[in-house]
């Protein structure tokens, strides 16, 4: 079975390392994403997006 769905709505791209267990979690009502892999535990909001390479 082949799906296809066209959108112009933006892509949201997350990458994880899959090494640990992580996890993703996205709030949709406070806009808020919780992202925990490994020792790392932080939250953000989803209009904060940075360029990929900022601060690189």
């Amino acid at each position: 079975m082949r799906t296809e769905v066209w959108t112009y709505a933006p892509l949201v791209y997350l990458d994880v390392d899959t090494y640990s267990a992580s996890d993703v979690i996205v709030y949709p009502d406070s806009g808020n994403v919780r992202v925990l892999a490994g020792d790392l535990q932080k939250s953000f909001k989803l209009n904060s997006e940075v360029n990929y390479l900022d601060g690189e």
